[in-house]
């Protein structure tokens, strides 16, 4: 978590100044802010995988758009997911059950088994030739395990299934919405001595909680109420469809269904 405190004409004027800025940031004074990072990200020609990292925890996933500043078209995104599942030592162990552990106690005896259950208090085991074992967490001193487990991640990424017609480094503006980041001004008014003159000195805050710091960036504030239209959902647009589709046989096959649409994804997933 951070906090920004600057004087407002520092802010509004200061971002003049950074037209080249990696990061744009758009606060609202609704713990809502739209973020563009450009970044140089390595591609490869065909289809692969590619994990954007360091991004806030509090983003919409479902806003998220990215274009490749100098090939627009030369890539397509087939499918993104956000992993969030952050690394913990809880987590691993959840991770771990029924699989093989190695525990040493403070007095140096080691046990290892297989993890049967892990709470707040004990570890239990199921050993190779002695039955159950119960070893309490304060008698722990070293827990050892093979690997980290598959789905646990140190920072929030998002990860996406691309279909690219080019390769190596392009700079590439990734735009998403973030909660849990806005921003509010505080006024502090200085009476003279002889009570004829007044300093006025205007300050912004901007309270940053959404998981990720944004180095140098060019920051825009808006005042006001944001209108975020909710419309019904409705069948996915036949030209996204279509696009999908030219670049690779990997999109939504739409069918007539009595009344209904039926879309089908034409792989696994």
């Amino acid at each position: 978590m951070r906090k920004l405190v600057a004087l407002i004409a520092g802010v509004i004027l200061g971002s003049v100044g950074v037209a080249h800025a990696a990061v744009q940031i758009t606060i609202y004074n609704q713990d809502l802010a739209l973020v563009k990072d450009t970044r140089p990200l390595e591609y490869q020609q065909g289809r692969f995988e590619l994990s954007f990292q360091d991004v806030a925890s509090a983003i919409d996933p479902t806003s998220v758009a990215f274009n490749v500043v100098d090939q627009p078209d030369a890539v397509t995104l087939l499918e993104q997911n956000y992993r969030y599942d952050l690394v913990s030592s809880d987590k691993v162990l959840e991770k771990y059950l029924d699989k093989t552990v190695t525990v040493v106690t403070r007095q140096d005896k080691l046990h290892e088994g297989t993890l049967l259950a892990s709470d707040a208090d004990a570890l239990t085991l199921q050993m190779a030739d002695s039955g159950i074992r119960i070893v309490n967490r304060e008698q722990i001193a070293d827990l050892s395990l093979a690997k980290l487990p598959e789905g646990l991640i140190t920072r929030p990424t998002l990860v996406w299934d691309l279909n690219s017609d080019i390769s190596g480094s392009h700079p590439t503006e990734v735009r998403y919405l973030t909660g849990q980041i806005g921003w509010h001004a505080e006024y502090v008014a200085t009476l003279s001595s002889d009570e004829k003159q007044l300093e006025l000195a205007g300050w912004v805050s901007v309270d940053n909680k959404s998981g990720a710091t944004y180095e140098d960036a060019q920051i825009k504030l808006i005042a006001g109420d944001v209108h975020r239209a909710r419309e019904k959902a409705a069948p996915m647009p036949r030209v996204a469809m279509e696009r999908m589709s030219a670049a690779a046989d990997v999109g939504f096959e739409e069918r007539q269904f009595f009344e209904y649409h039926l879309y089908t994804l034409n792989r696994p997933s």
